[in-house]
């Protein structure tokens, strides 16, 4: 990546996020395991 395009500042910042809060996958398996619990 280079610095002269704003897409590699996104693309790192968006890497950063994922890594801190999760990825989508990770989400929608925390999702599916409470949404199960709740019905049981």
């Amino acid at each position: 990546m280079t610095d002269e395009l704003a897409i590699g500042h996104y693309f790192k910042r968006a890497s950063m996020i994922e890594g801190l809060f999760g990825s989508v996958d990770h989400h929608l398996k925390r999702y599916e395991a409470l949404s199960f619990d709740a019905a049981a």
